[in-house]
């Protein structure tokens, strides 16, 4: 409820470059739906597309490239606009997508900006098309992209401003590329595993020949 007063204090340290908010992490986006509607889309189209809700300088935050078009601009009045990536202006078939009016969950709004693909899932999942779409009331966590050589400072400040904007709150985190690092964890203690039971069955094998 605070969150511009926090975005304001959090940006007047010198090692915090940009806030923003989200309704979901881009390493993990939840949201799949078939709901996104575009003019000459066809009736029986199945086509399933991630949409993240966010905040104005999410974009800009989340270090996105931008491929045409711009940001979200609070003197634009950007909510309920859209940003797509490129992957989902190909599979709209849109050749001039900035302008373009799209539908999500029922509500129109207009494409102003087309970034460059990411992948919102794990690298083993198919290369999903994506909708930004800003609609601030929605978010609800916030990243801040810092100075990552005050990392430290950066989350000192941050804990103090948590406990006075939030103080029923524990103050809590987690960096990014952390996140990404958890979603192959699996894989590793497989592969770990593997590597072990291996050299077992090397050493098994040479005492058989022993």
């Amino acid at each position: 409820r605070q969150f511009e007063s926090f975005k304001q204090e959090a940006l007047q340290i010198p090692a915090i470059k940009t806030v923003s908010k989200s309704n979901s992490s881009l390493v993990e986006i939840g949201n799949q739906n078939s709901s996104v509607q575009w003019s000459g889309k066809p009736e029986d189209s199945d086509i399933f597309f991630r949409t993240v809700v966010v905040d104005y300088d999410f974009v800009e935050t989340m270090g996105l490239n931008l491929l045409e078009g711009r940001f979200f601009k609070k003197e634009f009045n950007d909510t309920n606009n859209f940003i797509v990536t490129k992957h989902a202006v190909e599979i709209m078939g849109l050749e001039n997508p900035i302008g373009q009016e799209i539908v999500q969950w029922g509500t129109p709004g207009k494409i102003v900006g087309v970034v460059e693909d990411f992948h919102g899932r794990s690298l083993h999942e198919k290369l999903d098309p994506i909708v930004l779409m800003c609609k601030p009331e929605w978010t609800g966590t916030v990243f801040i992209r810092i100075d990552g050589d005050k990392a430290q400072e950066a989350i000192a400040h941050l804990e103090s401003l948590s406990k006075k904007f939030n103080p029923k709150y524990d103050f809590a985190y987690s960096f990014v590329d952390d996140d990404f690092e958890r979603l192959y964890s699996t894989e590793k203690v497989t592969g770990s595993l593997a590597l072990s039971f291996t050299i077992m069955a090397i050493i098994i094998s040479g005492l058989g020949l022993l």
